[in-house]
């Protein structure tokens, strides 16, 4: 599994703790997050220190006092500015292998959801969601992927429902992704 990320987003691999020694092929177990992700804000000493040593500006937590992020794919105008040096769209990359016996998907989310929630949290809410038949309306909007699909559609909507009802006022999303479970 090879992963990019750049500003606040956060990716969650989670996997079944004690799966790889079940012989059922990975379902008992506690899912649990490893996250695969830095979080590239002005609250990152280490990214503030970056932003300072390429001669950009500091103030509040923020890249030349405007942009909590310090890593960011837009943000131009912000780029050109000499406050700004050290805003960069360069991700920081990492490689996992994948276990199939445990590793059960990819959750992505927006900053906005670990407002609400923890990572811990949301490996819970996707673990339920997973043991549920998916709703009706989740496999119509995942008509062409099938159950599987609308198992995905049902993990990351129930992430963001969860981030939104404990007043999370910032963007929430959420993307999972389901790793093919091997036969067994």
């Amino acid at each position: 599994l090879h992963t990019a990320n750049a500003g606040d987003s956060h990716i969650l691999l989670l996997t079944r703790r004690g799966a790889e020694r079940s012989s059922g092929g990975g379902c008992d177990g506690e899912l649990v997050s490893v996250r695969l992700s830095e979080e590239h804000s002005g609250k990152s000493t280490s990214e503030s220190e970056r932003v300072e040593a390429a001669g950009g500006t500091m103030a509040n937590a923020r890249v030349a006092g405007n942009l909590a992020v310090t890593r960011a794919l837009g943000d131009h105008t912000l780029k050109g500015d000499p406050r700004g040096r050290g805003l960069t769209a360069e991700p920081c990359t990492g490689a996992r292998a994948v276990d199939p016996r445990s590793d059960v998907g990819v959750l992505i989310v927006s900053d906005g959801v670990l407002e609400g929630i923890d990572d811990a949290e949301c490996a819970r809410l996707v673990d339920a969601a997973l043991q549920l038949p998916p709703p009706r309306a989740a496999i119509t909007a995942a008509a062409a992927g099938g159950e599987s699909a609308a198992s995905c559609h049902a993990a990351a909507r129930s992430v963001v429902e969860r981030a939104l009802a404990q007043g999370s006022k910032d963007n929430v999303s959420a993307l999972f992704v389901r790793f093919d479970q091997p036969d067994g």
